[in-house]
């Protein structure tokens, strides 16, 4: 199972106790995350190996 279907399955308490924030606060941190990754792909380069969720789990975490 990956990460994106594990977090769509938590519940609200789990957010805070996992991760620390609300699930509102976490689904807000992922959008601008995923907005600037895309302003930053516009420039060109490689991929990255993780994913912005994967990212955003491990800076909470």
């Amino acid at each position: 199972m990956d990460n994106k279907k594990r977090i769509a399955t938590l519940a609200e308490e789990k957010y805070q106790v996992l991760l620390g924030v609300h699930k509102a606060t976490f689904d807000a941190m992922l959008a601008i995350l995923e907005g600037a990754y895309e302003e930053m792909r516009k420039k060109g380069g490689r991929r990255r190996k993780l994913s912005v969720l994967d990212m955003l789990i491990i800076m909470l975490g």
